[in-house]
């Protein structure tokens, strides 16, 4: 070709050109993308690691559902059916269940098993909740009560008192009340009974020894058990912090009237308790040391209020508790009803012109004491 002929014109279809590394394409029709071809180690590892990611995300949604679930689990607030005043280990007791044992002990009075003061809700509500832990204990421990054993304690009660089976219905229907509401209580006291002789104090070597092994069982089942309550026990307005203590008088095991605004000058502790629980008679001790150690004449004065009336049970725990400070029974709970008092202990703290100055749920320790009776 001469330098003037035209150059030849360029095939319109095809077209290559050349990058760096040698690489021709066709630069006129549709290009097709090839998957890289990954060697068997490379394919492995990647397979690997999208289980790994998969497996992590899985996880991930796994723990978000657990902290979910435990904090609505958690909540004693969340989906509480009407009626419920506390739960046990997620076990509820309802306001019903306060009415009915209260009835029973109308119709024990009615039949005429003593005359027994019918306790009130709050006192009520703390036995039902430590004979829940009690029989939710036995359950783990495989305890069970055939309808036999109730039917025989049936048959033990109606020998003992004379009662007949129809006497017993009839009375229970004046309280809306079934032989099955009665049968409910035996098979709880059978489990509990029967418990306790198995594997409580199985290997107590004493009297003195088992009633150790007992309080020691009770104890740990106080510690141990998650117990929501949910409504307040009593009437009125609860007594808060910086509000004045409601005023009462109640009659000290020496037969002595202690009112509370006749204390008005001097701290007062204001401590309510019962025999049959385990966080009061480790706290007893703490309470009995310190005033041991700086009650002076009035400087501060200690109110043990036992929310129980069985003065004899109560008179033979202060002795052995050497509890030098009035202590006073508080027939049917009607303080610790005026006190809104659910679980026990419970201390309210009154400063020296009647006011409460702090209330301290479960047991007290020694520090706190002087803080608020001393001002140390």
């Amino acid at each position: 070709m001469s330098k003037t002929d035209s150059p030849r014109p360029a095939n319109p279809s095809f077209e290559v050109e050349i990058h760096s590394g040698g690489r021709a394409h066709d630069s006129g029709l549709p290009t097709e993308r090839v998957a890289p071809v990954l060697s068997p180690a490379r394919a492995a590892a990647k397979a690997s690691s999208q289980r790994r990611t998969r497996l992590l995300l899985l996880l991930g949604m796994l723990f978000l559902t657990s902290l979910v679930a435990y904090f609505w689990l958690s909540n004693p607030d969340t989906s509480v059916p009407a009626g419920a005043v506390a739960r046990v280990n997620g076990e509820y007791i309802f306001q019903a269940d306060i009415e009915r044992e209260m009835n029973l002990t109308r119709v024990s009075n009615d039949l005429g098993n003593g005359n027994t003061e019918v306790p009130s809700a709050a006192s009520v509500l703390e036995e039902l909740i430590n004979r829940k832990m009690q029989t939710q204990n036995a359950r783990k421990g495989g305890v069970t009560v055939s309808s036999e054993e109730v039917d025989n304690a049936l048959k033990d009660v109606f020998g003992r008192t004379g009662i007949t089976a129809q006497r017993l219905d009839e009375t229970l229907s004046a309280y809306n009340l079934k032989l099955d509401d009665m049968r409910g209580i035996l098979a709880d006291t059978i489990s509990i009974n029967k418990y306790v002789t198995g594997f409580v104090v199985k290997d107590a070597k004493s009297q003195e020894d088992a009633q150790n092994l007992q309080n020691d069982w009770r104890t740990d089942l106080a510690l141990t058990s998650k117990v929501d309550r949910l409504q307040a026990a009593g009437s009125g307005p609860s007594p808060r912090i910086n509000a004045q203590a409601p005023d009462f008088t109640l009659t000290d095991l020496n037969g002595k009237a202690v009112k509370l605004s006749d204390l008005k000058g001097r701290p007062v502790m204001l401590n309510f308790w019962a025999t049959w629980c385990p966080p009061c008679r480790a706290e007893i001790p703490i309470l009995t040391q310190m005033y041991k150690d700086t009650h002076a004449g009035e400087n501060y004065e200690i109110l043990g209020v036992a929310t129980q009336s069985d003065q004899q049970t109560i008179s033979a725990f202060a002795k052995e508790f050497d509890m030098l400070f009035p202590v006073m029974p508080d027939a049917g709970s009607q303080i610790t009803s005026l006190y809104h008092v659910l679980p026990i202990p419970t201390t309210f703290f009154i400063d020296k012109d009647g006011i409460i100055s702090f209330i301290k749920s479960g047991p007290v320790d020694r520090p706190l004491m002087e803080k608020y009776l001393l001002g140390e």
